[in-house]
């Protein structure tokens, strides 16, 4: 309850490789309970990112959960306090929640070889409300750096954001409220 692990596991003989503990000396994060997160992997390139959804930090390890890097999202949101925490019982287990609401900085992110995209939970201070609440927010970063590259809009079907996606070559097929949405993605970035 105390920790978040990555853990590298042999499938066959189910023998932990290697774990890391995210929030202690692995150049994550220290904040356990803000930490929660997406992790994709590059087969290309053999890299993991992880990247927060409560704050703006994203990492880059190796197969071997090796840090290469940890960088920003141009959000500016580094904390997401926590006032307090309350443990609940799920699933016969005890947990530790947090006790109110918390901001979404990532909705949602995905790879290429070459970049992450990562889905903007947060309006920018130069966007209108109409334009963020009628369209999904994405920015890229280069996967070998962290650098920012650039944002880009995609409309919104029927009112909803991405709930899932995957992006094949410049082809990405999203969920969006029921229905299947494939957007063509080449020269966007």
């Amino acid at each position: 309850m105390n920790s978040q692990i990555l853990r590298k596991v042999n499938i066959e003989t189910g023998e932990t490789i290697k774990e890391i503990e995210i929030g202690n000396n692995s150049g994550l994060s220290k904040d356990w309970l803000s930490s929660d997160g997406m992790l994709e992997y590059n087969k290309s390139n053999s890299k993991l990112i992880y990247v927060e959804y409560l704050r703006n930090k994203f990492y880059c390890l190796d197969s071997n959960l090796n840090v290469l890097y940890n960088s920003n999202t141009i959000d500016t949101v580094s904390v997401n306090e926590i006032k307090m925490t309350k443990e609940v019982e799920r699933g016969g287990k005890l947990k530790m929640v947090p006790s109110g609401a918390r901001k979404i900085v990532n909705k949602y992110c995905f790879l290429d070889n070459k970049n992450l995209y990562v889905i903007s939970g947060l309006r920018a201070d130069n966007e209108s409300l109409k334009k963020f609440n009628t369209n999904t927010v994405v920015d890229s970063y280069n996967i070998s750096n962290g650098k920012y590259r650039g944002s880009f809009y995609m409309k919104k079907y029927e009112n909803n954001g991405i709930q899932s996606a995957l992006l094949n070559n410049d082809t990405l097929i999203t969920l969006s409220g029921t229905n299947i949405i494939t957007y063509h993605l080449e020269n966007k970035l």
